[in-house]
């Protein structure tokens, strides 16, 4: 039951599988949607996503996370209509934290100044909640206008987190405190496909030491003009979720983050035309986690979208695809 489904018959007909809200639908060769588990009898398919949103939460995201609000509608009426041999309806969970730690640290800014005490306060993996909101998480399938309404305020994280970046620990601490006891407790369930979507305009800077000191005048990357001592290695990370979640191809990894340099004027596309802070800085940790690490980099279960073209929905299509193709192969816990 744990062989992987082919991806035959999984195909996108663009003359039939896109809404109004500019997201493609899945359908099969059939043209019915019922895609899930196609192409191998044996596999069991998925009945249950968990999907964890970690959004930046700096001053320069505020656009951003306004697009990400407006696309969420078409994501959630794509997932709405998932099936599978397995269930009616795909069961699925929405969680929200930002990319921010909790840290103090100081940085080199030059002469006369020297070290600049810096304190950030980030959200440490921990869900956001929404008003009527019974759990800090959406369940669905459901009433889709609620749903991304509720979406709407707690992706909604404002602009005030931490300006240094750490979405892949963020991603992990949230995972953590959904233990017994722990402030997410309840978020994961143990036969659900698990998928991260980081959303970033900056690159990841991952580290978990606190009262550090940062040896560049540059603050606008950790890795440039070289990179920050203390980062974590992005193999803890992908070893971490591999052990978590029961193997390499048993979650989907997804950063929506800038493939070049797109920053201030070296590349006019800006979130909207009152942007105050245009374009993104490369994400090159991120890149390299998805290309090199995640499911081997394989590209199966993995996908780097460019935040530069303000495409959220595009983005957030191509998630979905690599969702489907994951729940088509999911063999649950191990």
């Amino acid at each position: 039951a744990c062989e992987a489904a082919t991806d035959d018959g999984r195909q996108l007909d663009d003359s039939d599988a896109e809404d109004d809200t500019g997201l493609e639908k899945p359908v099969d060769e059939q043209g019915d949607g019922d895609t899930a588990g196609e192409g191998d009898e044996d596999s069991a398919g998925c009945s249950k996503m968990d999907i964890l949103f970690v959004i930046d939460d700096s001053g320069s995201m505020d656009c951003e996370q306004r697009m990400l609000g407006q696309a969420f509608p078409g994501f959630i009426d794509v997932l709405e209509q998932y099936s599978n041999a397995n269930a009616s309806k795909i069961s699925y969970r929405v969680g929200v934290t930002s990319t921010g730690r909790s840290i103090s640290y100081k940085e080199k800014t030059g002469w006369p100044f020297g070290e600049m005490p810096f304190d950030s306060v980030g959200m440490d993996g921990r869900l956001a909640t929404g008003a009527g909101m019974s759990n800090p998480w959406i369940d669905g399938p459901g009433d889709q206008a609620q749903i991304a309404s509720q979406f709407s305020q707690i992706a909604n994280l404002g602009t005030q987190g931490p300006g240094y970046e750490m979405p892949l620990e963020a991603m992990r601490m949230a995972i953590e405190q959904t233990a017994n006891g722990e402030i997410n407790e309840g978020f994961l369930r143990d036969d659900a496909l698990f998928i991260a979507v980081v959303i970033t305009d900056e690159d990841d800077c991952s580290r978990t030491d606190n009262n550090f000191s940062r040896p560049s005048a540059n603050i606008e990357n950790c890795l440039v003009p070289e990179p920050d001592p203390g980062l974590e290695s992005l193999g803890i990370y992908m070893d971490y979720l591999d052990q978590k979640f029961g193997g390499e191809d048993q979650y989907v990894f997804v950063s929506i983050a800038a493939q070049h340099d797109c920053s201030g004027d070296s590349y006019p596309v800006k979130c909207g035309a009152t942007d105050q802070y245009p374009g993104a800085r490369k994400a090159i940790r991120l890149e390299d986690f998805v290309t090199n690490y995640v499911n081997g980099g394989s590209n199966d279960t993995g996908l780097f979208a460019d935040i530069c073209t303000s495409d959220m929905p595009e983005a957030l299509a191509q998630s979905l695809e690599k969702m489907e193709f994951a729940c088509s192969r999911f063999c649950g816990v191990i």
